[in-house]
């Protein structure tokens, strides 16, 4: 994905996420997480969270992109990977969350 992270250690596959940001903590990068409620669906559930949080500054788990507020380019990101089952396609090279056990 041309970031500069193996795809071993990109918790990000995919996708550009150089700064490798993880602010829930759960192994896959915010640029490709959002399953905001850890159930590892993202669903209409993890679209009501991302409202709340609509316009909304700091470092959140609903910034996708990274800067700084929660806006229409998150809501983009949200929108292109609406119902991914993470058990299925993990975005992430690492082990998270919804690894297989």
């Amino acid at each position: 994905d041309a970031d500069g992270i193996a795809d071993t250690d990109d918790n990000c596959l995919g996708l550009q996420n150089a700064p490798q940001r993880d602010t829930d903590g759960d192994g896959i990068g915010n640029r490709c997480d959002a399953d905001l409620d850890q159930n590892c669906l993202v669903t209409i559930a993890d679209l009501g969270l991302l409202k709340q949080a609509f316009f909304s500054a700091g470092d959140l788990d609903e910034d996708f992109d990274g800067d700084g507020i929660v806006g229409f380019s998150d809501l983009g990101i949200f929108r292109s990977l609406l119902f991914t089952d993470y058990t299925v396609n993990n975005p992430s090279g690492q082990a998270n969350l919804c690894s297989p056990q």
